[in-house]
């Protein structure tokens, strides 16, 4: 008996570790946004009111006549869903007042991933429009999170450690004429990400705000295959921390 004990104790002893835990996406609130977006998509195709699609999100549409001719367009075209693909994300950077450094990263979300597909810096010297890092009440909350964790990779200054998606993985989820330039756009990324990171090392500036732009959303048939675009949206934070949209057109090349 003692020795089978001791056998079963070798055993137990000399076992494989158990896995590491799976690491959190980087931009974890965005998960949460995604389930939001794919909702609202799925609203916008049910014929709903754009005002409706995205509650508690608003409409920054007029009316809905442009948006009326856009869901004609994709009819015609055998899209009838989408689900979310990237959201672009911008750090604006501003010295006593003045903008005068723009980051804008895209980042690739699913519900339990996010991965950035896009990144380049550049000069800017157009106001500011965002919210104050830190500062984003309201549905704006995830979105300022987001940016924080973005902006504290990006002043750590080791660009080869930031989470750049798998190009050949992430490629496949854009329709087939996008792939391409989808890889071809990632890896300039990569590239320039370097760059981006030691000119923010030496910029001055002494506020960080946060604002979003296009969203993109991969078109689908009514067998779930992918079609050939995009259906693009803008999004725009608010001062008071609410999130506008607007259907902007649907982009085949």
């Amino acid at each position: 008996m003692k020795m089978l004990v001791a056998a079963v104790a070798l055993m137990l002893f000399v076992q494989d570790p158990p896995p590491p835990a799976p690491k959190e996406p980087p931009f974890k609130p965005l998960c949460e946004v995604v389930k939001h977006l794919d909702r609202g998509i799925e609203t916008f195709f049910a014929g709903k009111p754009l005002g409706e699609c995205f509650k508690p999100w608003e409409s920054g549409e007029a009316g809905e006549i442009r948006v009326s001719a856009l869901r004609e367009e994709l009819k015609k075209k055998g899209v009838t869903g989408a689900r979310a693909f990237a959201t672009e994300l911008d750090l604006e950077f501003v010295s006593e007042g003045k903008a005068v450094y723009l980051v804008k990263a895209l980042v690739h979300v699913t519900a339990t991933e996010t991965v950035l597909l896009g990144l380049k810096g550049r000069k800017n010297e157009t106001p500011a429009t965002g919210l104050p890092l830190g500062k984003c009440p309201k549905e704006s909350a995830p979105f300022g999170e987001a940016a924080a964790t973005l902006l504290s990779l990006l002043k750590a200054n080791k660009a080869d450690e930031l989470p750049f998606a798998d190009g050949d993985k992430v490629s496949k989820l854009a329709p087939d004429k996008f792939q391409e330039p989808v890889v071809h756009a990632l890896t300039k990324s990569r590239g320039d990400a370097a760059k981006v990171c030691s000119t923010l090392a030496e910029l001055k500036y002494d506020e960080v705000r946060v604002q979003l732009d296009e969203q993109y959303f991969t078109a689908l048939g009514a067998d779930g295959a992918m079609k050939d675009g995009f259906i693009n949206t803008k999004l725009t934070l608010k001062e008071t921390g609410e999130v506008q949209v607007r259907v902007t057109k649907y982009e085949t090349h």
